[in-house]
């Protein structure tokens, strides 16, 4: 069975520790039959205030690429392995992003929005309220559609990732809501030929679920949304390939009849 992991955190990334050849070994334990690597590149949001220790790509580049490459040289014929970058906040500089994702090593980039304009990482904030939640909502769409625009992203990153967060702070998010600003995002992607990932990390320790939910995967189908990765958002080489099966299962009870994968930017459909 074809089974692709398109969304792994390495050491390379300034919130992950495991190497490259340990998340290779744990896809393999998974089955997993083609790996992207996808470390963060927070570069376009340099200038913001934030609270976490980004890493400039420049930092890291050079040494991931060589090991990258020597790696893709040893696994060769036990898996396919592709390389890719998080963009964080590519919309607030698509110029930046762009020269990020033109590197010809590059397959593979997520656009993510990990937090807006006027607000900390979503990852730190603390909700106190539903109407803090719903103040959150309008900007954070606002960028997604932001997003959908640029060119640099291969795919929109787990669109409503903050549910598992607000899980855990015992609040709420039906996406469902926002069924009109989701429409807009998902047509706008398809005109510009950006796909969306289904982020499995909310399937585990009893989380939130699939980002986004199965009701707005579908949504985005009827929206003629076809490109569409599946990533287990790893941050240890544990997790990697966690939920792509389970995944594949609910794509194809929605009426996918492909998913994605990336080589050189341009997007392959492998029959599920």
């Amino acid at each position: 069975m074809f089974l692709a992991d398109y969304h792994v955190h390495t050491s390379f990334s300034s919130d992950a520790e495991d190497t490259m050849e340990a998340h290779i070994r744990g896809a393999l334990d998974r089955g997993i039959t083609e790996l992207c690597f996808t470390d963060h590149t927070d570069d376009c949001c340099i200038g913001e205030v934030l609270t976490c220790t980004h890493h400039p790509y420049t930092r890291w580049m050079e040494t991931a690429r060589q090991t990258f490459l020597s790696l893709q040289e040893k696994y060769a014929g036990r898996i396919t392995l592709r390389f890719g970058h998080e963009l964080g906040a590519a919309n607030h500089n698509p110029a930046l992003g762009e020269k990020i994702a033109s590197d010809p090593l590059v397959d593979f980039t997520i656009g993510s929005v990990h937090h807006v304009w006027g607000w900390d990482d979503i990852y730190f904030i603390h909700f106190d309220s539903e109407h803090m939640v719903r103040r959150l909502m309008e900007p954070y769409l606002k960028e997604c559609l932001e997003t959908a625009r640029c060119a640099c992203c291969s795919v929109i990153g787990h669109i409503g990732y903050m549910r598992k967060y607000l899980h855990a702070q015992g609040y709420t998010l039906d996406l469902s809501e926002y069924t009109d600003q989701l429409t807009e995002i998902f047509r706008t992607a398809v005109e510009n030929g950006v796909g969306i990932e289904v982020n499995t990390s909310g399937l585990r320790c009893g989380l939130a679920g699939l980002s986004p939910t199965p009701d707005i995967i579908r949504l985005y189908r009827d929206c003629g949304g076809e490109i569409i990765t599946v990533g287990s958002d790893s941050h240890r080489a544990g997790d990697t390939g966690s939920g792509i099966a389970e995944t594949y299962d609910v794509l194809r009870t929605l009426g996918f009849r492909y998913i994605s994968t990336f080589e050189k930017r341009k997007p392959k459909f492998i029959k599920l």
